[in-house]
């Protein structure tokens, strides 16, 4: 019986958190009807017989991979945002070296702060 439970409690955390997925990001497919469908059907079917913690496992790096996928497409699109403020910043740092160097020994306390 509890063996029953468990597994039926883990095919409702499981269907319940594609929900969750899929009502988040509704307006992008996440994955295709076709795959949940075949997971669900193998889960249901092969109940007994079969590592589930394998099937999350999976699920889960497949999404970690999509995640990690969606986050490199942001990074390469505000990467020129990113790579300018950087640059300004470096050019800040060598005008600032190149005004002290000009200054030579004088007592401007901007020089001494490094």
């Amino acid at each position: 019986m509890r063996k029953t439970f468990f597994y039926v409690f883990v095919a409702w955390v499981y269907i319940w958190s594609w929900s969750i997925f899929n009502v988040v990001k509704a307006d992008e497919p996440i994955v295709s009807k076709e795959y949940v469908e075949t997971v669900v059907s193998h889960v249901i079917r092969n109940m007994n017989n079969m590592d589930h913690s394998e099937v999350l496992s999976d699920d889960l790096a497949r999404i970690a991979h999509m995640y990690t996928i969606d986050m490199l497409i942001s990074v390469q699109k505000h990467l020129p945002y990113i790579l300018e403020g950087a640059i300004a910043d470096m050019r800040l740092k060598a005008d600032k070296e190149y005004k002290c160097k000009l200054q030579g020994d004088s007592k401007n306390k901007e020089c001494y702060d490094n």
